[in-house]
């Protein structure tokens, strides 16, 4: 009986490059076929590749094999004598003739294919090319720092900023940018406040010091709290794996902090914005370069908001996926959009938001899938395209401490909305509308009660269900 067994011709046991071969033994007669792989010694355990490319080559083995194995029975069944040549002659024979099988069959796909695997080589050299670049200016950059700050590399190694851009490294899948940046800020306090602060050097003390270098840098205690809170956190983090002195934990943030008035749009506001006429306006941003402002876009993407309650980061969904048909009351048929919120994935959070006319107008011109956005540039022409509405130009004070010291900017109404400006606009609406909390929390994905109560108690009683602006409003595109 022949035996098939996957063997390899060792180069080198540390390296990847060790090729791959396929042995068919039949009594006396002995045939080796290559694979055209590679793979570590560890990989081929008990005649069985395992690891990332296990699936493939086990399959591509097993081909190879029942390729020889018929080979063999061709060659037996023609009555002539079984030998290793002859069974290679054999085996060569079928899979060229399979090969031009497939090629007089399939001319498209086969050069198709080549071409994408001649591209995914390419793809690969690159990458790798690209990675070791990087590690080499990384190093450079390393020993820039260790020459230009006397810090050496052990050192550097223990520093706390190195242990927040590690903690970035291991959680670079589960942050977005913002919080990404918010960590970048806290680096660039951190090396201003000591450059050579330990991790293992934190302590109570060292938290207030920090503190009180933030107050002098002008950050205003909302900020505080939040980079204090990210510190802490990291701290946390690798506390039991560092064996950090508990010290830290006796840091309290007790800043005074000032709850301005949550900024939305009012009914009349909503209407302004939606009719608002702004052609699109030409500038010269970069010299030489033209670029033209899509007002309908910065429209259709704010409407949006205010019609769903949908958070700027969920606003690129490819919304086709998103909705679902119902049929409710006397067969009446009715349209949501179903997905869960970015923000709150790790609570496994749905929320189901009523369609309206308007928002599935905004939506089919859209294609279902709005072009991305940075928020920033989105927060800008936002502001500018309301410049110019009547109702924007009232004057807001907005609060802040930093430190003991009170602080007040004033500024027009249209200068301090935001992208968030539109989520606020919908659980007002909701709230003057008569909607219950469950009602809104379902659409809004909130988990704390309290978030919704600071939006109710700003809600003005009104006479008037401006949610059904949704139902109303003209599409004047």
């Amino acid at each position: 009986m022949a035996t098939i067994t996957p063997v390899l011709k060792i180069r080198n046991k540390k390296k990847e490059d060790n090729p791959l071969r396929v042995m068919f033994r039949h009594g006396k007669v002995e045939v080796v076929v290559s694979t055209s792989e590679s793979i570590k010694v560890e990989e081929l355990q008990k005649g069985k590749i395992v690891g990332e490319k296990a699936i493939a080559l086990n399959e591509l083995v097993a081909k190879i094999g029942s390729d020889l194995q018929k080979a063999h029975d061709i060659i037996l069944k023609r009555g002539d004598e079984i030998t290793s040549t002859s069974i290679r002659e054999e085996y060569e024979r079928i899979t060229s003739d399979r090969r031009m099988a497939e090629l007089l069959a399939k001319p498209d796909e086969y050069a198709k294919n080549q071409r994408i695997n001649q591209g995914t080589k390419a793809i690969s050299k690159l990458e790798k090319e690209i990675s070791e670049r990087k590690e080499a200016i990384a190093l450079h950059e390393r020993r820039l720092a260790e020459l230009t700050g006397n810090i050496t590399r052990s050192d550097k190694s223990q520093l706390l900023v190195s242990y927040i851009e590690k903690y970035l490294e291991e959680k670079k899948n589960n942050h977005k940018n913002n919080t990404r940046n918010s960590y970048y800020a806290i680096i660039k306090i951190l090396n201003g406040y000591n450059k050579k602060l330990k991790i293992t050097d934190v302590d109570r003390r060292v938290m207030y010091e920090i503190e009180d270098y933030m107050i002098k840098l002008q950050h205003s205690n909302s900020t505080i709290e939040n980079y204090t809170s990210k510190t802490k956190g990291i701290l946390n983090y690798y506390g039991i794996e560092l064996g950090l002195s508990q010290s830290y934990k006796q840091y309290k943030f007790k800043l005074p902090l000032y709850q301005n008035e949550v900024l939305y749009f009012s009914p009349q506001q909503l209407v302004d914005f939606w009719n608002h006429k702004k052609e699109a306006k030409i500038y010269d941003k970069i010299p030489g370069r033209v670029v033209q402002k899509n007002w309908q876009r910065i429209k259709d993407i704010m409407m949006f908001m205010c019609g769903t309650s949908l958070r700027f980061i969920d606003c690129f969904e490819d919304f086709r996926d998103t909705i679902q048909t119902t049929n409710g009351a006397e067969g009446k048929k009715t349209e949501k959009i179903v997905l869960r919120p970015s923000k709150t994935t790790k609570y496994d959070v749905e929320i189901q938001i009523p369609l309206t006319p308007l928002v599935k107008s905004i939506l089919v011109r859209n294609d279902y899938k709005f072009k991305k956005i940075e928020d920033y540039y989105f927060r800008d022409l936002l502001r500018e395209f309301c410049e110019d509405i009547p109702s924007f130009q009232h004057v807001v004070n907005r609060h802040y401490y930093i430190g003991q010291t009170k602080h007040t900017d004033k500024n027009k109404y249209f200068k301090e909305i935001g992208a968030h400006t539109g989520r606020r606009t919908f659980i007002n609406f909701a709230f003057q509308s008569g909607w219950t909390i469950p009602e809104i929390s379902g659409c809004t994905g909130h988990l704390e009660v309290n978030t919704l109560m600071l939006y109710a108690s700003k809600v003005k009683q009104t006479q008037t269900n401006p949610m059904q602006l949704f139902h109303t409003l003209d599409d004047n595109f």
